[in-house]
């Protein structure tokens, strides 16, 4: 069986298939190297209709997504797959959820957010759509590493972005930066930044998470609690703000 290698914040995964055309379609995503996680990809010609979920059974966990019905064993770092439709979206939203599942393990997050490097510090606008993430990042001046959605990874006790090929525009391939700055921006007659306690910070950045803020029926699982607890250290690390901002705020002295 043929395998492919995907790298996402550090961490590789090897994907096993027997799809001639899947090497092609996901070329862009390609890495090398030994891998940290396994998947073993099935096809299926139909799959039955399933309400979105995330579920953990006996230890392992299931997602059940449109066309996508995955399963985890952590103890084995393995994942296996039945997809119905082999297209560019549908492969996305495979390895986002393999990926988010692997993150969790490793204090790792996604973040709808828009990214920045600001002298050699890394920020983040963190929000919904049109709040303006995107027109802050070109704001900056700065190298946006990308426009809508980025990857946190605390690495002992540091916390960094990486670039995440899977969501929004990777615009800078850029090595991992620091996080130095989670802002959360709204737009406003006047320009005020206010440093916010990492309690009020905490409902904010869960709204933006790729699981709390999808229309997904939960059951207990323990990846929920490891995930608020991860979030919450990162928001003891990080220092977070509220940015209320016009157009002609000079964002150099605020990041200052």
């Amino acid at each position: 069986m043929s395998y492919l290698i995907f790298e996402l914040a550090g961490i590789k995964l090897a994907v096993y298939h027997k799809n001639p055309k899947l090497k092609e379609l996901v070329k862009d995503f390609l890495s090398k190297g030994e891998p940290d996680y396994s998947l073993y990809l099935n096809y299926k010609p139909k799959i039955s209709a399933k309400p979105n979920s995330v579920a953990c059974k006996q230890g392992e966990y299931i997602i059940q997504y449109n066309n996508i019905s995955l399963s985890y064993k952590p103890q084995e770092q393995r994942f296996d797959c039945e997809l119905y439709k082999i297209s560019r979206r549908s492969w996305v939203h495979l390895l986002t959820f393999c990926f988010f599942l692997i993150l969790n393990e490793h204090k790792g997050h996604f973040f709808h957010s828009a990214g920045i490097v600001h002298k050699g510090k890394g920020y983040l606008f963190v929000g919904k759509k049109r709040v303006g993430k995107s027109t802050l990042a070109k704001l900056s001046g700065s190298p946006v590493i990308n426009d809508d959605c980025n990857i946190v990874r605390i690495i002992g006790n540091s916390p960094f972005i990486y670039p995440n090929f899977l969501g929004g525009i990777l615009i800078n391939q850029l090595p991992k930066t620091q996080l130095a700055g989670i802002i959360f921006p709204e737009q406003a007659p006047n320009n005020k930044l206010t440093k916010l306690m990492p309690i009020s910070a905490l409902k904010k950045t869960l709204s933006q998470n790729l699981f709390f803020s999808t229309n997904f029926n939960f059951s207990k699982n323990p990846f929920l609690s490891r995930e608020f607890s991860n979030t919450f250290k990162l928001l003891n690390t990080v220092p977070s703000y509220l940015l209320r901002f016009n157009l002609e705020i000079d964002l150099d002295r605020f990041l200052k």
